[in-house]
């Protein structure tokens, strides 16, 4: 029986949500989106052990709260804190780039314009994330 691997999708275009669900979609992932970043913190403060992400994906340029106050918050807590976060945007910015690894994030992707390439891109994240590196355990420090 494989392991099942959570991925959090934070982004606030539909569109981008569903190419990204549609590339990552496999039995073994269950893909959870929120277009809105304070949701996407409420259901992380609902998660356990079980249900907590194994990778966020997180847009940066978002209404109401930004990507990099999103990792500001989310990085306070122990509980969250080892879950991974890769930044996946339209920015190619150096300042975005520093800042986001400054922030604690694993990695800075720029969202290519094409599906095709998107899917490429996705498959190359699923790969290194699942196959090649090793993810902290869920089970985690207390809330």
């Amino acid at each position: 029986m494989s392991k099942i691997y959570n991925i959090l999708i934070v982004e606030d275009d539909d569109e981008n949500i569903f190419l990204i669900k549609k590339a990552l979609a496999s039995d073994n992932i269950n893909l959870f989106s929120h277009t809105d970043p304070i949701e996407a913190l409420s259901f992380l403060k609902s998660c356990d052990e079980h249900s907590l992400p194994d990778v966020i994906l997180l847009d940066i340029n978002m209404p109401e709260m930004n990507g990099f106050e999103f990792i500001d918050y989310y990085k306070r807590s122990t509980f969250y804190r080892p879950v991974p976060i890769i930044v996946l945007t339209v920015s190619k910015e150096d300042e975005d780039i520093l800042r986001s690894y400054h922030n604690g994030a694993v990695g800075f992707v720029s969202k290519p314009v094409s599906f095709e390439e998107l899917y490429r891109v996705m498959k190359n994240i699923k790969t290194y994330c699942f196959d090649t590196i090793k993810l902290p355990p869920r089970k985690r420090m207390k809330k």
